[in-house]
Parts: structure tokens; C-alpha cells; sequence
């Protein structure tokens, strides 16, 4: 992630220090990949380490294993998307329920006069009655 100082903010350097800029929902996101990842490494690793018990290997083992393994990823990803979800609801929650601040109205600049172009005098017309 990249961050430019010089684009960043000031409201959100203000809104970070004051905790109105919440960083957990990125970091929930964030938590999901990696929590992912672990999960299948665990569920495709799960016959192996089943299958090399304490009397060698067991062909029994290896395939309750395999069994083990795709459970354990089923629910394991299943629970873990249904954790980091209810998580993001209540920050979704939070920021619905606090009310934005009204931003400060911003000083209006002051309208330059419009150049009205000068009327010409008034000429009292001759009369035609003579």
C-alpha cells in the first residue's frame, strides 16, 4: 500500500486521531485471505499428517484424512466468512447509527460588482408643437 503524504488529508489525518476513520474493517478483510489460505493448507495437509501415525503410514488413516481435510475446509471457510461478515455488519451498523458531523459552511467569496453598462442621459426631446 502506497501512500502519498503529500495527498493525504488533513480531516483524515484529524478523523484517524479522533477514531472516526476505523482501520478494522480493512484489516478484517485483510484477516479473511489469510485466514483462507491457513484453512486450506490445514484441510489439504490434514491426510497426510493423519496418514503417518506412530505405526508408519496407513492407507485407513490417509483416507479418513482426505475426508477430515475436506470438512474441516468446508466449515472452516464457511465459519470464517460468517465471522468476518458479522464483523463488517457492525461496522456497516456503527456507521449508520453515528450521524455525520454537518461540514462547516466555507466562507462565500464576495461577488464582484456586475459592470452595468452606464444608461445615456435622458435627452428631453424637442417638442413638435411650435
Amino acid at each position: 500500500m502506497d501512500v502519498d503524504i503529500k495527498k493525504v488529508d488533513k480531516s483524515q489525518v484529524k478523523a484517524f486521531l479522533m477514531f472516526d476513520l476505523l482501520i478494522l474493517p480493512l484489516l478484517v478483510k485483510i484477516g479473511f485471505i489469510v485466514g483462507a489460505v491457513l484453512i486450506l493448507l490445514s484441510g489439504i495437509s490434514m491426510p497426510f499428517q493423519m496418514g503417518m501415525g506412530f505405526g508408519g503410514f496407513s492407507i485407513t488413516r490417509f483416507v479418513i484424512g482426505i475426508v477430515a481435510g475436506v470438512i474441516m475446509i468446508a466449515v472452516g471457510l464457511v465459519w470464517l466468512r460468517i465471522t468476518c461478515e458479522s464483523m463488517i455488519i457492525v461496522f456497516k451498523i456503527h456507521e449508520a447509527l453515528v450521524p455525520k458531523k454537518p461540514e462547516e459552511p466555507k466562507a462565500a467569496a464576495p461577488e464582484p460588482a456586475a459592470a452595468k453598462p452606464a444608461e445615456p442621459p435622458k435627452a428631453d426631446a424637442p417638442s413638435a408643437t411650435s
